[in-house]
């Protein structure tokens, strides 16, 4: 979701009716897609560069790249699933 502040609103407006300028609603789409798109990447990012770590009660937490790495390794061969996401999250 996008916000702005380029319309401020007035606690205590001098005049009955304002105007506001926004983006048309034909136009609107194209934002939304931009702005999901920028989520995407961030939360995308966020999970290939954790890092493996252990939690408050002592347990390994794997990180994405550890925990795929450990599914290859346990499978009988590259598992073709696992190698497809690693390839697109750009881990191989």
């Amino acid at each position: 979701m996008a916000f702005s502040t380029a319309n401020q609103i007035e606690h205590f407006p001098k005049q009955q009716l304002m105007t506001r300028q926004a983006i048309s609603d034909d136009q609107m789409d194209r934002y939304f897609r931009m702005t999901v798109s920028a989520v995407e990447e961030a939360i995308l990012s966020s999970l290939v560069h954790a890092k493996t770590t252990i939690d408050r009660k002592g347990q390994e937490r794997l990180s994405l790249t550890d925990a795929l790495a450990k599914v290859q390794q346990q499978a009988s061969g590259m598992d073709e699933d696992v190698a497809n996401l690693q390839e697109k999250l750009g881990l191989l």
